[in-house]
């Protein structure tokens, strides 16, 4: 029986992230592997590039919640109460300031997710490929069942806006974290070095030994 893997994208723009991940689909044996590409959303120039025996799947109603995600919360709030909705606003503003106030955006992600179900399919191997992206690693963590689970790092995190804070208590519930590069993974274990028995270079065998 084939193995199950899911990649888990926002999109399928034109870019070195995308372009990677074509490439390594491509280095995996479809006879013994079975790849979805779930998406937030079906837009990139890559779409088309996509091999027909990958299965592609779309974030249901991300469309009712991208502002949320995207928005600074105050904007989202005051787009609320102009459109008359006040307790939605009032909720989106408290939820936020108490992911601040304790430094856990995960509060803020279980109110955006509140009324999403556990995705129905079950995969081997479920892969946060967007990374570091939050949302994602989020939903990867809570709204996906698979035995195995990645999270994928593919920049160097002290160039971008990193919340080692969520990494921290996130990133351990990952088998394992694959970075591009050694010098990659010395920047993320110097950031959080809880993560460090966790945290390799990656190699495309890495992804078939991660369910052995």
């Amino acid at each position: 029986m084939k193995k199950k893997i899911v990649f888990m994208i926002i999109n399928m723009n034109v870019g070195g992230t995308e372009k990677a991940l074509l490439n390594m689909i491509s280095e995996i044996p479809k006879n013994k592997y079975d790849i979805t590409i779930l998406m937030l959303e079906e837009y990139g120039g890559f779409l088309n590039s996509i091999p027909h025996e990958v299965h592609v799947k779309y974030l249901k109603g991300y469309e009712d919640i991208k502002d949320m995600l995207n928005n600074p919360p105050h904007i989202t709030a005051i787009n609320l109460f102009k459109k008359g909705d006040v307790i939605k606003a009032l909720n989106i503003s408290a939820v936020y300031l108490a992911s601040k106030v304790t430094k856990n955006k995960s509060i803020f992600f279980k109110y955006i997710l509140r009324k999403y179900p556990t995705l129905k399919s079950e995969y081997d191997i479920a892969v946060a490929y967007a990374g570091p992206m939050d949302f994602i690693s989020y939903f990867v963590v809570n709204k996906i069942k698979a035995k195995k689970k990645i999270q994928w790092v593919h920049f160097d995190i002290t160039k971008i806006g990193f919340d080692k804070h969520f990494a921290s208590k996130l990133y351990k519930k990952f088998n394992r974290i694959f970075v591009v590069s050694n010098e990659g993974r010395n920047k993320l274990i110097n950031v959080l070095p809880v993560l460090k028995e966790r945290v390799v270079v990656f190699v495309i065998h890495n992804i078939f030994k991660i369910n052995s």
